[in-house]
């Protein structure tokens, strides 16, 4: 049985209650059509309970925007939405094509800092997030008393005499739920091995974030990453309205995954009456980083499970933190994003 707004239907039941389930439920594909975003597919989920979502097919299946009830939960940042081809891959320049969105990927070779390493650069967070989907697709289908939808794609990272990374993503929600799932597999199609490094930037805004937000974390050790972030760790938790000239703060927590190898945290505003929970599974994403920017105009909480502590991929291979992946090997990621009611 499907529960939709506090009802329970068969598919029989909404099939008569619908001439068309597109009315309720389901994926729409667009192409926009003005600005830096210009000529970039996107799919737009509803899912029936009030949950909306849209992903750019140009930027590696990212999640642009995402609404709960006709409240904006996720952040844009100032540039907008900018299709690949205005993206410039250097460290001067990420912040002009950093959409933000709810969630962006970073990665595959580097997160954090851009460096320079055997005659290579490595740009800021890497290149994956100006990577375009290859195979997209989207599709819409009963299971039983399930309405599923679901879409996807391949990314590819490779370069002549050195990798070939595919990255093929999938994305489902049903219908009724207010949640969707993330399943991510990351194989290496060479026969040397690969340093990795990966990230899901989630990042919320307002009106969802604002100064009544609370977070709740499991049990966990909270370390800065920066001199500025010291000064504010017994803060760390605390939203507050916006500040001009904040300088952005940086927290990495170590939590303990439950008994099934996964961790879930919560964001939640008790004036507007919901949460939002992220549950990930550890074994591949052993970090997460909190990133909270109180700054006028960049007004924004960023919740981050990753496999490094984004200092860089010179940084980490010093540190002997970088991780690898070996030879026609493969890894899996998985993420399950929920909005819920207080």
């Amino acid at each position: 049985m499907i529960r939709l707004l506090g009802k329970e239907y068969s598919k029989e039941d909404l099939v008569r209650y619908s001439s068309n389930i597109n009315q309720i439920a389901g994926i729409s594909k667009s192409r926009f059509a003005d600005g830096k975003s210009d000529g970039m597919e996107s799919y737009t989920v509803k899912t029936g309970s009030g949950l909306v979502y849209t992903v750019l097919s140009g930027r590696c299946l990212d999640l642009s925007s995402l609404s709960y009830r006709g409240i904006n939960i996720s952040y844009l940042a100032k540039p907008g939405i900018v299709s690949p081809q205005y993206g410039y891959p250097s460290d001067s320049e990420f912040g002009r094509y950093f959409t933000g969105g709810m969630m962006a990927t970073c990665g595959l070779q580097n997160v954090g800092d851009g460096c320079d390493e055997e005659g290579r650069h490595y740009p800021t967070h890497g290149w994956i997030g100006l990577t375009p989907a290859e195979n997209s697709y989207s599709k819409c289908y009963w299971n039983h008393d399930d309405y599923i939808m679901e879409l996807g794609g391949v990314m590819r990272e490779g370069a002549l005499f050195h990798e070939n990374l595919i990255f093929t993503r999938k994305i489902t929600s049903k219908l009724g739920q207010s949640k969707f799932e993330i399943q991510d597999v990351l194989e290496n199609d060479a026969s040397e091995e690969a340093k990795i490094m990966i990230l899901y930037h989630f990042n919320f805004g307002f009106p969802f974030l604002d100064e009544d937000v609370k977070l709740i974390f499991p049990e966990n050790i909270v370390t800065s990453l920066t001199e500025d972030t010291e000064a504010g760790i017994d803060e760390n938790l605390k939203m507050t309205v916006p500040q001009d000239n904040f300088t952005e703060h940086l927290f990495s927590r170590n939590i303990k995954a439950d008994e099934n190898g996964f961790v879930t945290f919560r964001i939640e505003n008790s004036r507007l009456g919901m949460g939002a929970a992220i549950r990930y599974e550890q074994k591949n994403l052993p970090f997460l980083i909190q990133w909270k920017s109180m700054r006028s105009g960049d007004y924004v909480l960023g919740i981050e499970p990753s496999n490094n502590h984004i200092n860089g991929r010179q940084k980490e291979r010093e540190n002997g933190t970088i991780r690898t992946i070996e030879p026609f090997s493969k890894l899996e990621f998985n993420i399950q994003f929920e909005m819920y009611d207080l």
